[in-house]
């Protein structure tokens, strides 16, 4: 299992990758692995983009936002942007 976790640390890193460019950005698990990732040439399963996602917002690097029909939007915590651009750093 450590080469699931090296793909979910790769996806984890690519989603806070793609949000210190677009710092607004925010998307489901599936936008997030049909769109964010492969837009810098990273390509990854739901399951493991899912897993980055709960990770990021565990160590509170990310929002996790419920939608009304159930789903869930994530986006950058606010707490963890910091510098000209947006840059995202561990908190």
């Amino acid at each position: 299992m450590e080469g699931d976790n090296s793909l979910v640390e790769q996806a984890a890193r690519g989603v806070l990758s793609y949000l210190a460019a677009h710092p607004e950005a925010g998307d489901s698990a599936v936008g997030i692995a049909q769109w964010w990732l492969p837009m810098m040439q990273m390509d990854f399963s739901l399951e493991v983009v899912q897993q980055a996602l709960d990770q990021l917002v565990e160590r509170g690097m990310l929002q996790r936002r419920q939608l009304a029909d159930g789903g869930y939007i994530y986006l950058a915590q606010p707490a963890v942007m910091v510098g000209i651009g947006g840059s995202i750093v561990p908190s």
